[in-house]
């Protein structure tokens, strides 16, 4: 599949790209020209195939480390989520019994004053 397509600045040459890293070029023919003139290099920079599959596993690469990555802080994130839950958990435990005691302490000093008005 061809990728790319340049005219040389001449107008002589036509060059193709294909995905494979295929680099043609053609000639185009002009009877007014000099056929042996040779091209002119193209602005556009291409690279070899070994040089592409290298930087395709490089992009390859980047992206596993970003999902592991990302996989890591959500795993990160989930643990914390997990701490600050049970943290949350125990004060509300621990806020119960100390309104538990609270209530039967003040239950123990309305009996214990009701006794002492029955007594005198």
């Amino acid at each position: 599949m061809v990728t790319r397509i340049r005219i040389s600045y001449d107008n002589q040459y036509l060059y193709t790209a294909g995905m494979d890293g295929t680099l043609a070029v053609f000639q185009i023919m002009d009877k007014s020209r000099d056929k042996r003139e040779l091209p002119t290099l193209s602005a556009e920079i291409l690279i070899k195939k070994k040089q592409r599959d290298e930087l395709q596993q490089e992009i390859r690469n980047l992206r596993e480390s970003i999902a592991t990555e990302d996989r890591n802080r959500k795993e990160e994130t989930q643990a914390l989520y997990q701490k600050y839950l049970k943290k949350a958990e125990d004060l509300s435990r621990e806020m119960e019994e100390k309104e538990l005691a609270g209530r039967q302490s003040m239950d123990k000093i309305e009996q214990e004053t009701r006794d002492m008005e029955r007594r005198y």
